[in-house]
């Protein structure tokens, strides 16, 4: 009876050490992109630079506001510096979309909202247009939005072996859980840009929620990437001449693309569908995947209108399966994080070390 407890108690350190290791050894870059296999890509890990500063942060994957603990009184003081100054135009809807109850006149479109009239050019004085299209004829920008993800590896190496860059627009949670994944996009040669904190609708954000949601996605990209971004692309498109200052105040151009959610006028109809979406759209979301025929996930995932002037730019979402061998998923959806639940597995573990050694004793 014993020796077998010595033995579970033996093999559960082993386990438990090498479950550690796991979370713990990966610490660069150049390391994450060797591993191929899915399971391991998407074990989460520690990473000692974000541990250092996440504590200053909102909660990861929650609205950001400035009401954690740990938000520090320069954050505080620079939101405080500019509220004043935001246009008084009211939150609208929820942060899920849901603008069914929202009254908007369309015809005036007094505050340049994106989602009721696709709107770019915005009725504030002294706001730039919003970027929609590559300026050079004959050129499309190529963009990626919700990374960075544990499953990116077999994206990356594609997109090396075609020799294509893009423009990633990280959303900061994915940063803060996958910051190793984070660098190697900037490694690799993409152009990097924000997508907000946590993902939501813009507009249904209060000033400070709005302020939070670009100025953490911004700060935890320099924090773990070193660079400070000056582009982002509002999740869904949704934005107005209030989140447009927002963001000229943090110095973040806004890229709308011209993505095809469905409008305001089909929210209050309750008739939302992509399906519905306007015509004039040159992306648009779907499943893909990343099999045998990976240019298929280019083909599939964008649809590219050349125009004299230029070509508007062509984007598409990838998320945790996005290229993925095994399966595919929807764009535009944003997984929990998962390291509490690596840290849980890591607490089971020493558990039952305990209750074995303590049986042994």
């Amino acid at each position: 009876m014993r020796s077998a407890l010595l033995g579970i108690a033996a093999a559960s350190l082993t386990l438990l050490a090498s479950t550690v290791n796991a979370a713990t050894s990966r610490t660069t870059w150049q390391q994450e992109a060797l591993i191929t296999d899915p399971v391991q890509e998407c074990t989460s890990y520690n990473y000692q630079p974000v541990n250092s500063v996440i504590g200053s942060y909102p909660t990861i994957w929650a609205t950001a506001d400035l009401s954690a603990k740990g938000i520090t009184s320069y954050d505080k003081k620079l939101f405080a510096s500019i509220n004043a100054s935001i246009p008084n135009i009211a939150p609208r809807g929820t942060r899920a979309g849901n603008f069914k109850n929202v009254t908007y006149n369309t015809n005036t479109d007094p505050d340049c909202w994106w989602t009721a009239t696709r709107c770019t050019q915005p009725k504030l004085s002294g706001l730039v247009a919003d970027i929609t299209k590559c300026d050079e004829p004959n050129t499309w920008g190529f963009t990626l939005d919700d990374g960075p993800n544990c499953s990116h590896n077999a994206y990356f190496d594609y997109l090396n072996t075609i020799d294509q860059k893009a423009t990633l627009f990280y959303i900061g949670s994915n940063v803060a859980d996958w910051p190793l994944e984070g660098q190697r996009g900037l490694a690799d040669g993409h152009e990097i840009c924000s997508h907000t904190w946590s993902h939501p609708y813009m507009t249904a954000m209060t000033n400070e929620q709005a302020f939070a949601e670009l100025y953490y996605s911004k700060k935890i990209i320099k924090d773990v990437l070193g660079i400070t971004v000056r582009c982002w692309r509002p999740p869904y498109g949704d934005v107005d001449d209030r989140i447009r200052f927002i963001a000229d105040a943090l110095d973040v151009n806004v890229e709308t693309s011209q993505y095809t959610y469905p409008n305001y006028a089909q929210y209050v109809a309750g008739t939302h569908s992509i399906a519905l979406a306007a015509p004039t759209a040159v992306s648009k979301d779907v499943k893909i995947q990343l099999s045998a025929s990976p240019t298929s996930v280019i083909a599939s995932a964008t649809k590219v209108v050349i125009a004299s002037d230029g070509v508007q730019q062509a984007s598409s979402s990838l998320n945790s399966a996005a290229v993925s061998t095994a399966s595919s998923a929807t764009a535009h959806s944003s997984a929990p994080p998962r390291r509490r639940a690596a840290r849980k597995a890591v607490v089971g573990l020493a558990a039952l070390v305990s209750a074995a050694a303590w049986l042994v004793m």
